[in-house]
This record gives structure tokens, sequence and C-alpha cells, in this order.
């Protein structure tokens, strides 16, 4: 489903998906090398399972990597806030509920993914 593929940063060893170019890195700043458009592939993603499904969650869903693991925390959350008023502070609480063991700077990730994607959503 996705095209791009995990990134993993030279200088400290993060994994993250460079969705702008020259994106920092979200633990440490480096800008990546590397870039792929998942912002637009995961608003594909959800317009598709909002329409076949009725929510933005599948039944079932693979995750063999980065990319399915960042859209289906997409998935979830997008269901479970979508009519919030303030989207990017529910957006923002919702994260912070989850369990990030050593990877916290995922949160912030996936809040900058989740913000772009709901914009190019609402275009």
């Amino acid at each position: 489903m996705f095209t791009g593929e995990t990134h993993k940063c030279k200088k400290c060893g993060a994994y993250f998906l460079p969705f702008e170019h020259n994106l920092p890195c979200p633990q440490c700043g480096t800008p990546s090398t590397e870039f792929y458009d998942f912002v637009s592939e995961a608003a594909t993603g959800l317009q598709i399972h909002k329409r076949d499904y009725g929510h933005y969650s599948a039944a079932g869903f693979f995750v063999g990597g980065l990319p399915e693991h960042i859209f289906l925390q997409l998935c979830n959350a997008f269901d479970e806030i979508q009519d919030h008023s303030d989207f990017p502070t529910a957006l923002r609480r919702y994260l912070d509920g989850s369990d990030w063991g050593d990877q916290k700077y995922l949160s912030s990730h996936i809040y900058d993914i989740a913000v772009r994607v709901r914009e190019k959503l609402a275009a």
C-alpha cells in the first residue's frame, strides 16, 4: 500500500518516515536525505477506509513496518477524535495517552503527520 520505506537516521538510529524534503529527525534533528509522500498516501488510505467501512479503521489490517504502524495509529486517532472541535489538542491528548516506550519521539512525529493528513483531507 505504501511506496516508501522506514528511514533510519544516520546519526541517532531513530526510525521515522521522511514525509517532507529534508525533514529533521524527530529525535535528534538531523535532516533526512530521503523523501516520500506518505501524507498523500495516508490521506488516500483514510478516504478509502471511510468510504468502504464507514470508519477509518479496517476490521483487519496487516502491520508490516513503520508506515503501516503509523497508518494504523492514524486510523485509530481519526476514528476517536474526528469530530472534535479542537482537533490538534484532542490529537495531542490521544497520542500522549499511548505508551511509546523508548520511542517517545514517534508521538510528535505522528502528530505532525496527522495534522498534515487532516489538512489534505479537508482540501
